[in-house]
């Protein structure tokens, strides 16, 4: 059975990838392969947690993708599609509307496991950087997602409540 396209979840979707595509500027270091440790996880936790796999996947597929063309890193925009919008549909897959504190905790450490993983595999295999190069890039990946993980699992009850209180 699929489920009809509305205006309304085609706002969503683009308002989800512009939230992601926005934090994911706000650059916090880069690591000590070059590579970027950002806040855009911050922003694509909670929406897939909150309102599910699919707004997930888009906004994190797309959302950090875009960032990556139009900040010059447009060699990762495709590992990143598909990696980051595997971590966003996991995510909310296991998350199923963020009701659960444990079952968000066992989401965010999938979606994290995803991340890291994707681009290792990408780093060492597909770019040819590397086992050596790919893990030492995989400390500032997990950096940046055990980071994003503390401020979501603290910031999922308010979005929950937003949520419902403007009846999204």
């Amino acid at each position: 059975m699929s489920k009809e396209i509305t205006t309304k979840s085609l706002m969503m979707g683009a308002l989800f990838i512009a939230i992601v595509t926005s934090l994911t500027f706000i650059q916090l270091f880069s690591g000590p392969n070059g590579g970027l440790v950002h806040a855009g996880y911050i922003a694509l936790f909670p929406i897939a947690i909150v309102f599910g796999k699919n707004y997930g996947a888009i906004a994190g597929a797309f959302g950090m993708a875009l960032f990556d063309i139009l900040s010059g890193w447009a060699s990762w925009a495709p590992a990143t599609f598909v990696v980051v919008g595997l971590v966003g549909y996991f995510t909310g897959l296991i998350a199923s509307g963020g009701g659960n504190q444990k079952v968000n905790l066992l989401a965010l450490i999938v979606g994290s496991l995803i991340s890291i993983s994707g681009y290792f595999i990408y780093n060492a295999f597909i770019m040819g950087f590397g086992v050596e190069s790919a893990l030492i890039s995989a400390s500032g990946d997990a950096f940046k997602v055990l980071v994003s993980s503390m401020v979501v699992i603290m910031m999922i009850p308010s979005v929950i409540r937003t949520k419902n209180q403007i009846s999204l």
